[in-house]
């Protein structure tokens, strides 16, 4: 549920993918502003043009492997499996029509998960970094970590508090669990320094693109995401030093 829910009702998930879009624009030019105003060049951030190919390329493994790992626990369960493009949300309890499924796709890919990973990893936790000047580098960047995964958080009261009408002890599982999840895009961002990555892994979070649909109860599964991810990181940082591919350092200027 969104903001236009509670002011227009109900809505299809069609019509709720439809009004993401120009909020997510609108969430972008604001955090390309702010970026302007700090004078940050968008390649220190680790958006080099040469970090693409690197991060679709690793993004479309955690793809692969999720889905292996969906029809393993499957598997393991006895529960009746169907294969299918995005099977996961075009059956029950989901049951999106296709039009449904890609324009909602196009919204978590093409600007939730890149806008906020821009403004929370990009922006604020880089922000953050270079403005502590206490501890080692290593202590200032979990420190940013923990700063924006927090903030990234809390940025969610209020759509869960007014809009959802969550109560309290629902909103802070909740907090905790999105909390949990910036750390973990912020510690893959520290250890790849690669923004683009972890703005794909961020919109296929929110949708996972599973063609085996094991029903709702075995994904997600945070223990297999979390295995999943660390590897990568993992990977990666091996992977980009055998590229040769640079680790951008950001400078911020007040």
């Amino acid at each position: 549920m969104t903001v236009s829910t509670w002011l227009f009702g109900e809505l299809s998930p069609i019509e709720g993918g439809l009004w993401t879009i120009p909020s997510g624009l609108i969430q972008f030019g604001i955090a390309l502003a702010i970026l302007r105003y700090d004078r940050v060049d968008h390649r220190a951030l680790g958006l080099a043009p040469r970090l693409v190919r690197p991060a679709l390329a690793a993004t479309a493994v955690v793809v692969l492997v999720a889905n292996v790992a969906v029809a393993g626990l499957g598997m393991a369960a006895g529960t009746p499996i169907s294969v299918g493009l995005m099977e996961y949300y075009l059956t029950a309890p989901f049951d999106y029509s296709v039009t449904g499924v890609a324009i909602a796709a196009v919204a978590m890919y093409v600007f939730t998960g890149p806008v906020e990973e821009l403004a929370f990893r990009g922006y604020l936790q880089n922000k953050v970094v270079s403005q502590v000047t206490v501890g080692s580098p290593t202590t200032q960047t979990i420190i940013g970590i923990l700063s924006a995964a927090v903030c990234f958080a809390l940025l969610h009261i209020p759509a869960y508090l007014i809009i959802r009408e969550q109560n309290i002890g629902a909103i802070l599982g909740t907090l905790v669990l999105l909390a949990a999840t910036g750390i973990l895009f912020g510690g893959m961002y520290a250890a790849t320094r690669n923004l683009y990555l972890v703005m794909f892994l961020h919109g296929i979070g929110n949708l996972w693109p599973l063609v085996i649909d094991p029903g709702t109860a075995l994904w997600p599964n945070w223990g297999v995401i979390l295995v999943l991810y660390l590897f990568l990181a993992v990977c990666y940082r091996w992977w980009a030093a055998d590229l040769t591919l640079p680790i951008p350092k950001l400078q911020v200027t007040n």
